[in-house]
């Protein structure tokens, strides 16, 4: 029995090996982006990671290392609820690296590239299941994991640690959806809650959005719209949904009481809602991503850099445009319909539209949705590959 399970381990590893191999470039490509801090002293301390998100984590697993939980933290005003804090996330497995007999500042850098090596892993998996060739798919891995949204957002981890799951959760959600089966339902629900653990609440609502539309999507182009089916679809995305907020709710719930203390218990009105949308000149910044200067040379624009950068790259871009040829696939037509409105919500204000979502509830309490620019890029990513198969 033992032999026999071997051999169909090695049978599957020698059928898979090119994939496997392209999936550890993609794993380890970030390790020589990210040499600097990789191999050298050094690590990443700008901004809200110098103030927040090293801090907490050195305390969380410093009250670990000594038996207690630190859910508690005395040293934030008279005292404040970790657990309810996503910034930190004292829940999310990865920052187990903390308490490796490693530097504080070496596990900082670790966490970050780890994630970076994740996204482009994850969105091979997803182009991979969406039958993307091995080459379409390690260019959709490259364009997502070094997008400038994330390569940007380095500086806001939590914005960073929730992004990179979004290809995984797409992943096997559309397999539920495509198989009608309640296990990738449940998969992409334990995923989905390992991404809230770690993600500011505005990418877990952007992502849920996602998969709503998916949905949509998925019963709009069904052979046949008959009430089995569309219940049959309906559970099996609620399922999704159940798993991954009900595993996440040890989280969710203290997160939710803290808001309804905080300035953001209600919405702060139109200007909040809208205030750093991405203006529509920004968009140049996909074919010239420097023609403001960035936060090394000198940064010319409006505040922030960091929320308003998408560059994809040239090719990638062309590429895309290129999966046009490939229209009649329904996914190259879902992410095809995704891309341009994603552009409209980053927006913001300077669209219509935005008067009525600014009175919609939950999504009302969040501003600067230029961060909609992850999901395009996600669309630019897999589009390229869809793109480089057609060409």
């Amino acid at each position: 029995m033992l032999k026999s399970q071997i051999s169909n381990l090695k049978s599957a590893l020698y059928a898979n090996q090119k994939d496997i191999m392209l999936i550890a470039i993609l794993f380890l490509l970030p390790l020589a982006c990210f040499a600097d801090v990789v191999f050298l002293p050094h690590t990443f301390y700008y901004l809200d990671i110098e103030r927040l998100y090293y801090p907490g984590r050195i305390f969380l697993m410093e009250m670990l290392k000594k038996g207690q939980l630190g859910f508690w933290n005395p040293y934030i005003f008279m005292g404040f609820p970790l657990l309810a804090e996503p910034e930190v996330g004292p829940l999310y497995p990865l920052n187990l690296l903390f308490t490796l007999p490693i530097p504080h500042y070496y596990a900082l850098t670790l966490f970050i590239v780890l994630h970076y090596s994740l996204a482009g892993v994850f969105t091979y998996l997803l182009a991979r299941s969406l039958d993307i060739s091995r080459a379409g798919s390690f260019i959709s891995g490259l364009v997502f994991a070094f997008s400038g949204f994330l390569m940007a957002q380095l500086t806001n981890i939590n914005i960073l640690t929730g992004s990179i799951w979004l290809p995984l959760i797409l992943c096997l959600f559309s397999q539920a959806i495509r198989r009608r089966s309640y296990a990738f339902a449940a998969g992409a629900g334990i995923v989905l809650s390992l991404q809230i653990l770690s993600s500011h609440p505005q990418i877990i609502l952007y992502i849920l959005i996602v998969l709503g539309l998916y949905y949509l999507y998925s019963l709009l182009t069904l052979p046949q719209a008959e009430i089995r089916s569309v219940l049959n679809l309906s559970l099996i995305s609620l399922t999704t949904v159940v798993v991954g907020m009900g595993l996440a709710a040890i989280q969710l719930i203290p997160a939710w009481q803290l808001k309804e203390l905080s300035a953001l218990s209600e919405s702060a009105g139109y200007d909040f809602v809208t205030a750093y949308s991405l203006p529509k000149f920004r968009l140049l910044s996909f074919l010239f991503p420097n023609f403001l200067g960035n936060p090394v040379i000198g940064y010319k624009g409006e505040p922030f850099f960091e929320e308003h950068h998408g560059y994809v790259g040239i090719f990638p871009l062309i590429l895309a445009a290129l999966a046009w040829g490939k229209r009649r696939d329904p996914w190259v037509r879902f992410f095809g319909l995704l891309a341009p409105l994603s552009i409209v919500l980053a927006i913001g204000k300077e669209t219509p539209l935005y008067h009525l979502l600014a009175h919609v509830p939950v999504f009302n309490y969040f501003r600067i949705h230029a961060r909609w620019l992850l999901v395009l890029t996600f669309c630019l990513a897999i589009l390229a590959g869809y793109g480089l198969d057609y060409l």
